[in-house]
């Protein structure tokens, strides 16, 4: 008597509440086993590699590489891996930049166990499945220079722009936002590599023309 294959899934997220309580819901789903909760984009292709996963459910906002340059990258190399973006944003833009580069389905992150469920048994991978709540969404004319980088900056690293804006060191930085100085390090290279401006001055610049804060 044979056996149906299970199918492996990883999880790509940095919040650690919410990829625990995803990982618990589709561990109940029958023949799915959630392999690898991922945090870091930048090891993503690495683990894929190993773990022959079926299924990547894929967060836009990540440390390292952002969810769009991790799909792109893992779309080139695994052309059968089903990919599911799921995340907090729901700009129209972001969701036909995900399509253009190979996901098979987006969804927000208060989709129901039923959406959840419907990405994870796509039968016509060819069909772009998305949450309702995309539908709902006001259209973003991406036209008009519209950068999509510039959405996924986090409201944290707003705060450290907006702080740089006003002339604040780095140790004040640290000071204000109760952290430390490695992590607003690490919040900077975030926000250069997003933008891909490294020079300060232009980065204040850019920040302020463009309305980021």
């Amino acid at each position: 008597m044979s056996t149906k294959k299970l199918i492996k899934v990883i999880i790509v997220e940095d919040q650690k509440l919410f990829a625990n309580g995803l990982k618990e819901i589709l561990n109940k789903f029958e023949g799915v086993e959630v392999a690898k909760i991922i945090e870091n984009g930048n090891l993503v292709s690495k683990e894929l590699d190993t773990l022959k996963a079926d299924v990547i459910f894929l967060d836009l906002n990540l440390i390292g590489k952002n969810g769009l340059e991790v799909l792109q990258e893992i779309r080139e190399q695994h052309s059968d891996l089903l990919i599911i973006i799921l995340t907090m944003y729901q700009e129209k833009v972001l969701v036909e930049k995900a399509k253009k580069l190979g996901a098979n389905a987006y969804l927000t992150k208060d989709a129901t166990v039923e959406e959840l469920k419907k990405a994870l048994f796509l039968k016509d991978t060819d069909h772009y499945f998305t949450s309702k709540a995309i539908t709902n969404t006001k259209q973003i004319d991406s036209k008009n220079n519209f950068d999509d980088n510039k959405i996924l900056i986090t409201d944290r690293e707003k705060e450290v722009l907006k702080c740089l804006a006003k002339g604040k060191t780095k140790s004040e930085l640290a000071e204000i936002l109760k952290t430390s100085t490695n992590t607003v390090n690490i919040h900077l290279k975030n926000i250069q590599r997003k933008l891909n401006i490294y020079n300060p001055q232009e980065l204040i610049s850019y920040v302020l023309n463009n309305n980021i804060i």
